[in-house]
């Protein structure tokens, strides 16, 4: 797939490893835990060519509360553009992916995916 030119917004089906310079801003369903998450490392971990939606969809936090792991899925999800100059990051361009609903997703769902929210 030919990169995408830099004013071009990704869609749902752009694969991740074509975002070099996008993180995962994520927010949890059931304990409210931000995570930030660069996908450049997811890319490297389970392959570029996993599209953003699938991405997403396979997120499970894994907070401890009470003893388990809270297993929440994201219920805020941003793809946000960043500028990393030394120690500071600036975000340049974030699109809302997912906004506060409770979209149930099957049990089955949840593969792989081990630095979550």
């Amino acid at each position: 797939m030919p990169a995408l030119p830099y004013t071009a917004l990704p869609t749902p089906a752009t694969p991740i490893g074509d975002l070099k310079s996008w993180r995962l801003i994520l927010r949890c369903d059931r304990c409210n835990r931000k995570v930030v998450l660069a996908l450049t490392d997811l890319a490297a971990k389970y392959g570029g060519g996993l599209s953003v939606w699938r991405a997403i969809d396979r997120l499970r936090c894994h907070r401890k509360r009470d003893g388990a792991s809270c297993g929440g899925i994201p219920r805020r999800v941003v793809l946000a553009e960043c500028d990393t100059y030394g120690k500071s990051t600036r975000i340049t361009r974030e699109i809302v992916v997912r906004d506060g609903g409770n979209s149930a997703l099957p049990e089955g769902n949840n593969v792989g995916f081990r630095t979550l929210i």
